[in-house]
């Protein structure tokens, strides 16, 4: 029996490899195209928009140090001269002149009892001329009246005589008599109430007297600024002394002290206050050696004092050559008193140095260490800069002008690569 052939079915194997490699080239072209078709709209339209663009300005560096100061003055402590209450004249960080009254101290129990002697014979002389003020007064006319009638006949009895009028004169003449002698009378009586009345006054003006000689004045002893607060430093702490401080003297001594306010009492020989000089105050403080360096390659230095939130500029006075633990003693000296120097000791204050100026350029603009993107039109051209210094938010370069416009964050310029031609 014949077998049939059996014949293969043709399949063609080439043909559907060949079309399906077409088709991924024509799937990745079509991807390529559409890449960078949306790069070139990214860069036309979403790029630009997210870009923040500053406009630099000149200004200077600033840095501050956070320390706590000891504050060194020049002054003088007044001591009271007798025990007693104290009233207070000049106020607390009043500026007075040599030679002002300061502070009185009273001797304050003979005071109240002069002062009730003086309420008594001020009463007293009221009460009198109260009641023996009108009589005074009637008594004093009378005696003027009778004066005058006196010489009224005196006069009628020089003409009775030089008409030979015996009778008349006599009379006119007993007349005479009876008018001295009451007014005599009468002025006796007067000068009587007039002693005693001035008997009142010459006491009243005595205790008066008495009672202001138990107020005694303390005077300034020189200009300067009145504190009346004492501490067991002032003779420690003084512009003569301030280089021998050590780190640890500025970071351990102890202030105590008190104030006196008015009616407190005081003992003779006690401090009564201090008269500072408000020509120049010291600020010490312990600072580490990278502490001191910025301090001395400062332009400016100025302090804020943390309490009032009062701040003055300051200049760098002396920094000890001693180095304690890494830390060195830096005496800040200023001009610019302000009353609370002249009562506080110690102060927490903030140190702000000045660096050097020129145009302000934000850390977050930089490309690595040294360049930005500067707009150049509207595209952003990458420039290099030289950086004077740097701080945690600025950095400083003379290398572009005030008034240059860059951008602040440069990842976008990175991201949509649409920056221009580099200047590097």
């Amino acid at each position: 029996m014949l077998r049939r052939k059996r014949r293969r079915r043709y399949t063609p194997r080439r043909r559907r490899r060949s079309s399906g490699v077409a088709r991924l080239l024509f799937a990745a072209g079509a991807l390529v195209f559409l890449a960078w078709g949306g790069l070139t709209w990214a860069r036309q339209f979403i790029g630009p928009p997210l870009m923040h663009v500053a406009v630099l300005e000149h200004g200077t560096l600033m840095g501050s140090i956070q320390s706590t100061a000891l504050v060194v003055r020049s002054e003088r402590v007044v001591e009271a001269p007798i025990g007693g209450a104290i009233i207070r004249i000049a106020q607390e960080g009043d500026r007075v002149r040599a030679g002002d009254v300061v502070v009185e101290i009273v001797d304050r129990k003979n005071k109240e009892k002069l002062e009730e002697e003086v309420v008594r014979l001020e009463a007293a002389l009221a009460a009198f001329d109260s009641g023996e003020g009108t009589r005074m007064q009637e008594l004093a006319a009378t005696a003027q009246e009778l004066a005058a009638r006196e010489r009224d006949v005196a006069w009628e009895m020089n003409e009775h005589l030089s008409k030979g009028d015996v009778a008349a004169y006599l009379e006119a003449y007993d007349r005479l008599q009876s008018i001295v002698a009451d007014r005599a009378r009468y002025e006796a009586e007067l000068a009587a109430l007039e002693e005693s009345r001035q008997r009142l006054v010459d006491e009243l003006e005595q205790a008066r007297l008495s009672l202001g000689e138990l107020y005694t004045q303390v005077l300034a002893p020189g200009p300067g600024v009145v504190s009346y607060f004492i501490d067991d430093l002032h003779q420690v702490l003084t512009p003569e002394g301030i280089f021998q401080l050590t780190s640890q003297d500025v970071l351990g001594l102890r202030v105590r002290g008190y104030e006196l306010a008015d009616g407190d009492e005081v003992g003779a020989g006690e401090g009564l206050f201090r008269i500072v000089d408000n020509l120049a105050v010291y600020l010490v403080a312990s600072l580490s050696e990278e502490q001191v360096a910025r301090l001395k390659a400062a332009d400016r230095i100025t302090v804020t004092i943390a309490e009032d939130d009062l701040e003055v500029v300051t200049e760098l006075y002396h920094v000890s050559d001693t180095l304690e633990s890494g830390y060195r003693v830096a005496i800040l000296r200023t001009e610019q008193f302000q009353p609370l120097l002249a009562r506080r000791r110690r102060l927490e204050v903030q140190i702000h140095v000045a660096g050097p100026s020129g145009v302000l350029i934000p850390l977050r603009a930089l490309v690595g260490d040294d360049a930005v993107y500067v707009m150049e039109g509207s595209r952003p051209t990458l420039r290099p800069v030289r950086l004077m210094a740097s701080d945690d938010q600025w950095a400083v370069t003379e290398d572009l002008p005030e008034g240059t416009a860059i951008v602040t964050n440069p990842w976008v310029v990175r991201v949509f690569g649409i920056a221009g031609e580099s200047g590097r």
